[in-house]
Parts: structure tokens; sequence; C-alpha cells
């Protein structure tokens, strides 16, 4: 009697480690405060300046231009622009980032960009 409890209680135990185990929901939003950055190079030109002798020049100088966006747990998101930035909500869905953000005139602004599997880069911005 013993001994058939004893294989009766090993075989119910084989069978609860046995089941599957439910699956877990694919996260939607990053797990700790995450940045990405993108920079740009370009040319501003200032054509026709007097040069104080009567004469007329032009310049030209190189700018760099960076954006910055921030993903924070909450869905939430912030960019940050040499002017401006914006703000709004975001979702990752496999490795498609969908960001939301309200205009002006109370539409919605939405876009995507895609998330490196490893999280190295959002779109041609590399993580921080």
């Amino acid at each position: 009697m013993t001994r058939t409890i004893l294989i009766l209680s090993l075989l119910l135990a084989a069978t609860a480690t046995a089941q599957p185990t439910p699956r877990s929901k694919p996260a939607t939003t990053v797990g700790t405060t995450t940045s990405y950055e993108g920079c740009t190079k370009s040319w501003a030109f200032a054509c026709n300046k007097p040069d104080g002798r009567g004469g007329r020049y032009g310049t030209a100088h190189e700018m760099t231009h960076c954006e910055r966006y921030t993903l924070q747990p909450d869905g939430t998101f912030t960019t940050r622009r040499q002017v401006g930035g914006s703000a709004g909500t975001y979702t990752i869905v496999k490795n498609t980032v969908t960001f939301t953000s309200p205009n002006q005139d109370g539409t919605t602004h939405r876009f995507e960009l895609v998330l490196a599997p490893d999280g190295s880069t959002l779109g041609t911005m590399k993580r921080l």
C-alpha cells in the first residue's frame, strides 16, 4: 500500500511538472528608460553679404542636427531636437515601434520606426 501511494505521488508530481506553463504576453514597452539619438550634417549658406569694401561674398559652414528619442516604461516618449521637441505615446509590436503624438490642431500624428532585435538601433538612431 505504501509502495502504491509512493508510485502514485511520483506519477502525479511528474504530470504536474510536465504541464505547459502559460505564455507570457510580449512586452509592448521598454523595461527601463531608453534613449536613442541620431545626428546629420548639413551646410548653411549666407550669400551676398557685404564685405565692407563695396563688394559682396558668400560663406558656408557645416552644421550638425541631432534628434533624441527617450522611451519610458509607462509607454510615453519625448523627443529633443535643436529646435523644439514633442511627446506622446508608443507601443512595440515585434520589432516595430509605433509613435503617436498630438498635433496643435487636435489631430494625431502617427509614425513607425524599426527596432533592431537586440535593441541597439531605432530606425537610424543608436541607443545611448
